[in-house]
């Protein structure tokens, strides 16, 4: 027996085993350069060290133009199940909510600091009192505050001219309901003028106080009727929003530019471990194809020779 036909089909078969098992490890081997004498040795470091960066910026290029276009996040964020799974998540919040003891000043306490949730509260009140106070003390406001008061004192003057105290006044001075008109609409000005920005102040602030104080399920309670409308307002909201902003906040984002940095972020070892466990699998088989086609090859060899 020609013991070729035994011992070509092994030897091909290892030779093709070890050529794509090494070919396979030079993707990620070695990690830098190797020199002999001062002479870098080909193919070092491996092809993946090697060509990172350009790796690295057409796989961003992929995601961003190919993989995630604007289109297809549109697609996704308008899509049927997308929408019923905002439904879903807003029907829970909205189940939470009606058993929900917490207060409008809890949920901004759980969802920002509490350095920042004052500093939100103090614009919003400073904002409303300058607001409120620049509108009351207008001339034209003052104006039509002086002329509603003393319109109304001079009405009840005159409903009351029958009683005998003011028939007195008014037989002593006929001009008494002009001077008592004319004091306190002095008393009006003075008191918007001097003291409303103090009052305005103490206002605008137990009202938030009361507002910061309602809980969340007297709200859902108030709204229950209404909830249905409300929460298909909302989705809509949304999917007008996505529609017509996708492609400002896509551009904001930038995808390809994303992908890239975070490619580059990697250590080539993590590089290798993601690639690995995508498709350790398919490496393998061409392992074990090199093989194969180096036992078939040593079958045929001493038949041709």
């Amino acid at each position: 027996m020609n013991l070729a036909y035994i011992t070509a089909p092994l030897v091909g078969a290892l030779i093709g085993y070890i050529t794509n098992f090494i070919a396979i490890k030079m993707l990620f081997r070695p990690l830098k350069p190797k020199y002999i004498r001062g002479l870098k040795i080909p193919f070092t470091p491996g092809i993946i060290p090697r060509e990172k960066a350009r790796l690295a910026r057409s796989i961003g290029t992929a995601v961003g133009e190919k993989l995630l276009t604007d289109e297809i996040i549109i697609d996704t964020l308008t899509s049927p199940h997308f929408q019923k799974k905002i439904e879903e998540f807003v029907d829970q919040k909205i189940a939470e909510f009606e058993n929900d003891n917490k207060t409008l000043g809890d949920i901004s306490q759980d969802l920002l600091d509490a350095g920042d949730v004052e500093k939100i509260l103090s614009y919003v009140r400073n904002n409303a009192v300058d607001f409120l106070h620049q509108k009351i003390t207008s001339p034209e406001v003052v104006e039509k505050l002086t002329l509603y008061i003393s319109g109304s004192l001079e009405k009840y003057m005159e409903t009351q001219l029958n009683h005998p105290l003011i028939k007195m006044a008014l037989s002593f001075n006929k001009n008494i309901v002009d001077s008592i008109k004319d004091v306190i609409t002095d008393k009006i000005k003075e008191l918007v003028f001097s003291n409303s920005h103090t009052i305005i102040e103490l206002l605008v602030e137990d009202e938030m106080d009361k507002i910061l104080n309602v809980e969340i399920n007297q709200i859902s309670r108030q709204l229950e009727d209404k909830l249905p409308q409300i929460k298909n307002a909302a989705i809509n909201a949304f999917m007008k929003l996505v529609r017509k902003n996708v492609h400002t906040i896509t551009a904001m984002i930038d995808i390809p530019s994303i992908v890239e940095k975070r490619i580059n972020d990697f250590d080539v070892i993590e590089v290798e471990q993601l690639v690995l466990s995508i498709i350790d699998k398919e490496l393998k088989a061409i392992i074990w194809l090199g093989a194969l086609l180096g036992l078939i090859m040593g079958f045929l060899m001493p038949l041709f020779s």
